[in-house]
């Protein structure tokens, strides 16, 4: 099915362009002469720090919760009848 002079569809979504068409479609100019392109993209950055902010929160909350699981076992351990037996204190 012909969309355009130069550009059909032939199914799927895909379409056909012949090389002129595609010649007339492509830009050469610089982009950063039409349009103020920034050198930072400010919301990647920002997107990549907060990712790195949220890891970093993760671990934490995982290396907490570990630590107080540790703590829960080491303090049922001294509470036991057999460690105090052992250390007791003369």
């Amino acid at each position: 099915m012909q969309i355009s002079d130069g550009i059909r569809h032939v199914g799927d979504g895909w379409l056909e362009v012949t090389e002129e068409r595609l010649q007339g479609l492509i830009v050469h100019d610089d982009i950063n002469e039409i349009y103020d392109v920034e050198q930072t993209p400010f919301a990647r950055v920002r997107l990549c720090g907060l990712m790195a902010k949220k890891k970093l929160i993760g671990v934490q909350e995982k290396l907490f919760h570990i630590l107080q699981q540790q703590l829960s076992e080491f303090q049922s351990l001294t509470e036991s009848p057999r460690w105090k037996s052992i250390n007791r204190v003369a």
